[in-house]
């Protein structure tokens, strides 16, 4: 870690400073609701990074942990926030830098870095979680009113969003929706030697005092490929297609993302805020202002079926549309709504127009009826832009009730996978996914679960929600 990469504790410090800083009983504020706070300039300081930037590292480890002494795991967690760096890695804020093995998206590469760190720390916490860490006890009128999904827990909701059969909770791995899922810790680093180092100093402080004994761990890697006779990382998943592309953005956020046809999301969306218009912040205040609800899943990848698929429909139509057509755009990244008939247009796509195009326009013109991307391929699902949607009936809207944040990572080597048909089940995707407050709400995500969001993956494994 170098040494301007060092922050000083901050005033505020999040929700892990404000309850496990906390030296006695809380006391409830009044609770806010429907608009009731004026719109404030975003506390950076006071979100976790990975909610509203991509730290564009290669790897990523997530370490699964349960509560053994409360008062030693709460003070644990309070020094993750302490900021002294030399005591122990400290949580990553969503404040401005320049990181990662490329520049983000309105980064100037010619620009010196302004902090340049060599990890990103978050995490979650679960509702069996915070009981664990007895913050019930010490803080008596904590409330998620607005929130029974958070409550109720990923497994009880599990058919909501199609995790059955294989998927079934009962087959959750690492103890994910047993009750014993208290704490998710997510560390990506700049490489190996960083993220042997920074696991090594976690997981020492994980058993001081046994305060957490670590139930499950997993690793997630960039999938590489050779450039100029060197490795480097790319943002591939393991089926072929480039990740990352569509990039939700924020009002207010951090990140510059390259122009689309959409209106930035509303903060409040996403983070817990005072000016929400359909939820009340938990309570207190302390607690839910500026935190974010997200859900954790491992999602398997079968490669060798997906391609088996492709092929044994040629007669019909060509692998590669079928491909694209199930997704929405070709394995380059180019977007069927710009080039339907092939993936490399003669007249070319720049990377900056990648994302800026529309399925219906305000005239209800453009592709409505899905015959250049189909109305049910991936990406159309997912982000229907400007199609008209139950909640969202005029063309060329921004449709901004369907949007997610995902932060995910490739695990398993393709190579082996390929090589090796049996060892497709060992290789998939990551992925951290905050959904809409909004969403959350009401019906965790089921909003972008089987009727609305058929990945092309094999959905379930493990599922865990927690506040970040």
């Amino acid at each position: 870690m170098s040494q301007d990469s060092k922050t000083e504790a901050k005033e505020g410090g999040g929700l892990l400073r404000r309850v496990f800083g906390l030296g006695g009983h809380e006391t409830a504020g009044t609770g806010a609701h429907s608009g009731s706070g004026a719109k404030t300039t975003l506390d950076l300081g006071d979100i976790q990074g990975s909610i509203l930037r991509g730290y564009k590292m290669p790897m990523v480890r997530h370490f699964l942990l349960t509560v053994g002494v409360p008062a030693e795991a709460r003070r644990i967690l309070g020094r993750l926030v302490g900021g002294d760096e030399a005591d122990a890695p400290q949580i990553t804020t969503a404040e401005d830098w320049h990181v990662g093995f490329e520049p983000g998206p309105g980064d100037n590469p010619a620009d010196v870095p302004r902090r340049k760190p060599d990890y990103c720390l978050n995490l979650g916490i679960t509702w069996p979680g915070m009981l664990a860490l007895e913050i019930k006890e010490r803080v008596p009128a904590l409330s998620f009113k607005s929130f029974g999904a958070f409550v109720d827990g990923a497994a009880e909701r599990a058919r909501l969003v199609g995790d059955t059969g294989e998927s079934d909770p009962q087959h959750w791995i690492g103890g994910f929706g047993k009750g014993s899922d208290h704490v998710l810790v997510t560390l990506h680093a700049i490489g190996p030697d960083a993220m042997t180092s920074y696991s090594d100093r976690l997981s020492a402080l994980f058993v001081e005092g046994n305060a957490f004994r670590e139930v499950w761990r997993a690793d997630g890697m960039a999938l590489m490929e050779v450039r100029h006779g060197e490795p480097v990382p790319t943002f591939k998943v393991h089926f072929g297609y480039i990740d990352g592309i569509s990039m939700t953005t924020i009002r207010g956020g951090p990140e510059r993302y390259p122009p689309d046809h959409q209106q930035p999301c509303e903060p409040w969306l996403f983070v817990l805020r005072d000016e929400a218009e359909n939820y009340f912040v938990p309570e207190p205040r302390e607690l839910g202002l500026n935190g974010s609800f997200a859900v954790f899943k491992m999602i398997k990848t079968d490669v060798v079926g997906f391609e088996s698929y492709l092929q044994s429909n040629k007669d019909k139509i060509a692998p590669e549309l079928l491909a694209a057509k199930i997704c929405g755009r070709w394995r380059n990244g180019t977007p069927l709504a710009l080039s339907p008939d092939t993936d490399s247009p003669p007249v070319g796509i720049p990377p900056e127009q990648l994302n800026n195009f529309e399925y219906v326009n305000a005239d209800g013109s453009g592709d409505p009826k899905g015959l250049r991307c189909p109305v049910g391929a991936h990406m159309r699902r997912i982000n229907p832009r400007g199609h008209p949607v139950t909640g969202q009936g005029r063309p060329g809207g921004s449709n901004n009730t369907h949007r997610l944040i995902r932060r995910g990572m490739p695990y398993g080597p393709l190579s082996t996978i390929l090589r090796n048909p049996t060892t497709a089940s060992s290789a998939g995707c990551l992925a951290i996914s905050s959904t809409q407050v909004l969403r959350t709400s009401t019906s965790s995500c089921s909003d972008i679960g089987p009727t609305t969001a058929n990945l092309p993956e094999r959905s379930g494994c493990t599922l865990s929600r927690g506040t970040q």
